[in-house]
């Protein structure tokens, strides 16, 4: 389909559902407008199946659009391809329309603008070198990309040349902070976010403060996916959207920095099964007879505490981001593979059977037990929108620990106070 030259700030082409797969090969990102949803779905596009049209937002969260809800889809092209269809409908010699191309790229004010607004605006002038406005335009983007240079150097020099703390009196080291055992409240509900369930299912409970709103439009207002909703009546239409759908713009808008002052009211399905099924049942149950295997991994393991959001996300985050001997504890990929998985097979039965470990028992009574399956629904829903969590945390040394290590079944308390099952 050949796209018609535009002069809107972003060049679109409709698409009818019926030729999703002729023209998704060779679009870079999607607009989808589904009929259960007044703000568009945004993203890079990832694959389609039978039913679901599945694109990637910028945070890099996948997002299955069944397909029978969606109303319409429109590429959007990058700001170079813009240029490069308008440049294509303008003649050589029309000075007017160059300048007026020039002007567009400007007024992106970013880098890729300014150095496609200079390139046309110094081809003008050595075919019409009495082209005032073209002088006067070239004169503010040279001015704004030295700027920029100016800016990003500067920052290298502050960074390079900020004074370092005097070291410690009578040559003692100084004390280091300790890291924190848990996710805080901000880190858990920054974790919800991410898993949160926004497509085509009920839209969670959400709360985000008016002044939260108010600072991120403020802050992002310039951002692509803050387009629709420039000037005074698309930011009343913003504030007028639903939570959800502000949340997905913040998705969009790759402004992570706001994910956690996000009030998620209902626990994401997914967090919940975890926290009150396989937290119990693989880690405290089964992954605690294996500590050597563990190291590194940072697991905590006091029943007291096992059932509450910041020690099962904790757990949760750490068995993502951990592997032993190249083979990940939860696999996005192949959920029978995950060591939290097959470490709780019969020996005989597993892939990767379990390490030899005193007492240690299996919880599945082979593949087939019905609770395989349901492990495995559970990865696929948790991993469903993505499987990137950038969530700064980093756990404490065992020597910083402080909380006591529960004991097994039967086992007689331990003093002093150990830390919890560590794994690193």
């Amino acid at each position: 389909m050949k796209l018609q030259p535009c002069w809107r700030s972003l060049a679109l082409v409709s698409v009818a559902i019926v030729l999703l797969a002729v023209s998704a090969a060779s679009a870079k990102t999607a607009i989808v407008y589904t009929n259960d949803r007044e703000t568009p779905y945004r993203g890079e596009f990832v694959n389609e199946t039978a039913d679901r049209f599945i694109i990637r937002s910028k945070s890099g969260i996948n997002i299955p659009i069944p397909k029978n809800k969606i109303r319409k889809i429109e590429w959007e092209l990058t700001l170079t391809e813009q240029y490069e269809q308008k440049r294509k409908a303008i003649a050589d010699d029309d000075g007017a329309g160059r300048y007026k191309l020039a002007r567009w790229a400007y007024d992106q004010n970013t880098a890729e603008g300014d150095a496609l607004a200079k390139r046309e605006l110094e081809s003008l002038m050595l075919t019409q070198p009495d082209h005032k406005p073209a002088k006067t335009l070239h004169g503010l983007v040279v001015a704004r990309v030295e700027k920029r240079k100016a800016d990003q150097l500067n920052a290298q020099d502050n960074d390079h040349n900020r004074p370092k703390p005097d070291p410690p009196a009578n040559g003692d080291k100084p004390d280091k902070p300790k890291a924190p055992a848990t996710l805080d409240r901000e880190q858990c509900n920054t974790l919800k976010v991410y898993v949160l369930e926004v497509d085509s299912r009920p839209p969670p409970r959400l709360s985000i403060a008016p002044k939260v709103l108010e600072e991120f439009y403020e802050q992002y207002r310039a951002n692509p996916a803050l387009s629709e909703y420039g000037g005074r009546a698309g930011k009343n239409r913003f504030k007028n959207l639903k939570a959800h759908e502000q949340l997905m713009l913040m998705f969009d808008a790759k402004a992570r920095d706001y994910y956690g002052k996000v009030i998620v009211r209902n626990e994401p399905a997914p967090l919940r099964e975890y926290r009150t099924k396989w937290q119990r049942v693989l880690v405290l149950s089964n992954l605690r007879h294996f500590p050597e295997q563990t190291k590194g991994v940072y697991l905590l393991t006091d029943k007291a505490k096992a059932t509450t959001e910041a020690y099962a996300y904790t757990n949760l985050l750490m068995l993502h981001r951990a592997t032993h001997d190249g083979q990940k504890f939860i696999d996005p990929e192949q959920p029978r593979q995950s060591l939290l998985l097959q470490w709780a097979l019969p020996r005989d039965d597993a892939d990767f059977p379990a390490p030899e470990a005193a007492r240690w028992r299996p919880i599945f009574r082979g593949k087939d037990d019905p609770r395989v399956g349901e492990f495995v629904a559970w990865v696929e829903s948790f991993y469903a929108f993505g499987t990137s969590f950038p969530i700064e945390f980093a756990p404490p040394k065992p020597e910083d620990a402080t909380e006591a290590e529960p004991q097994a079944e039967g086992e007689q308390p331990k003093t002093p106070a150990q830390t919890p099952q560590p794994a690193g």
